[in-house]
């Protein structure tokens, strides 16, 4: 039996998720990272690395995955950066001035927070011998390849524009003291990148041969295989008490930074303005809408305690980041009986009927305590 794997490090955890060739997941494992992902600027990305062979040579050790099935990993990783230097070494944090500024400031926008650090101390800008975001960082350490994903390059705003989302825009680079040089190739989210090296091998025991694909971020995968991507379905992504819509739309005319490119060439998400949760429940948002949970952001209605499972992954590791490697090895050529048969979306309007029934029997059961203390 073939094997795809998917790593997600999202939050403060890393999360690893196997599934079939029928995109049935077959193991969910996670461990805790020592810091949020998003505090990149002070935690060395061989932490993170760690955290990654630790996940897959743990699950192999424990007997929960075999090796020798495997065919391809995928990574997906909250937007992070590592920086490089003239030897490929990650620099540690120490050595560069982020004390000179906020880099909390930057949440989700590490580009923003490269561009501050270089403004601010041109010393550090020459340290720095390429610019790798975590996905790339650590599919490097996996099997020594340089490249980076579509997202990644996207969010930077240094591309062209959509047509050409794989290539970058050498004017713009230039404009804040960066030149190609210190990037690397960009890659779409599902195309295969290289195979394992001999340290990866030695340490988690997978075999030679075994694919590591480009990866992105965990909301483009988790928007992606919500449910079937049709232009003009939207995906709610609830984050605790805010709910963010996305909107499925075809290759756009123009880039925005609004704009979320898929491993599916042509489909992006446009990100809409966020809603609180609790207006969702009562009537808000978009009627037809997917609805998905991110690790975390467990759904209660007024105070309840059960929390639903809802959507595809179910506020669980994504088993979208090993969905997208499949893609890239050519598994599913068509991959609707993916959305329609193992993972079919959940509905706006049936998780508030869900909600209904869950009031219905909570009124009952209140009624009948009431009655019992008279």
């Amino acid at each position: 039996m073939s094997t795809l794997v998917g790593i997600e490090l999202l939050g403060d955890a890393a999360r690893l998720v196997v599934v079939d060739r029928k995109a049935k997941v077959l193991l969910r494992r996670e461990e805790q990272l020592s810091s949020p992902v998003r505090e990149w600027w002070s935690v060395h990305p061989d932490e993170r690395v760690r955290a990654t062979l630790g996940l897959l040579s743990g699950a192999v050790a424990e007997g929960l995955l075999r090796p020798a099935e495997v065919a391809a990993i995928g990574i997906t990783a909250e937007p992070a950066l590592a920086l490089l230097d003239a030897d490929l070494t990650a620099i540690p944090p120490r050595d560069l001035p982020w004390g000179e500024l906020d880099p909390a400031a930057f949440h989700g926008r590490p580009w923003d927070a490269v561009h501050a650090l270089f403004s601010g101390s041109p010393r550090a800008a020459q340290q720095v011998g390429l610019i790798l975001d975590l996905v790339g960082y650590l599919r490097y350490r996996l099997t020594g390849a340089l490249a980076t994903q579509v997202d990644f390059a996207w969010k930077s705003g240094h591309i062209a524009g959509p047509d050409t989302p794989a290539s970058w825009s050498t004017g713009s680079l230039e404009d804040v003291g960066l030149f190609p040089a210190h990037l690397p190739p960009i890659f779409t989210a599902s195309q295969r990148v290289s195979v394992v090296g001999e340290e990866t091998i030695e340490r988690t025991g997978l075999r030679r041969g075994t694919w590591v694909c480009a990866g992105g971020h965990p909301r483009n995968t988790r928007l992606l295989f919500a449910g079937e991507p049709i232009p003009g379905r939207t995906v709610l992504l609830v984050e605790g008490a805010e709910t963010i819509p996305y909107e499925c739309v075809e290759r756009p005319a123009t880039w925005a930074a609004e704009l979320h490119p898929t491993a599916l060439e042509g489909i992006y998400f446009r990100r809409g303005a966020s809603i609180p949760t609790e207006e969702v429940w009562a009537g808000g948002g978009p009627e037809g809408s997917v609805v998905d949970v991110v690790p975390g952001g467990d759904v209660r209605f007024d105070g309840a305690v059960e929390t639903l499972r809802i959507a595809a992954d179910a506020g669980e590791a994504s088993a979208g980041t090993a969905l997208v490697a499949g893609l890239g090895l050519g598994w599913w050529r068509d991959p609707r009986p993916i959305w329609r048969k193992r993972r079919p979306p959940v509905l706006l309007a049936d998780l508030r009927a869900a909600r209904e029934v869950l009031h219905e029997g909570e009124d009952r059961a209140e009624e009948t305590s009431e009655a019992s203390d008279v």
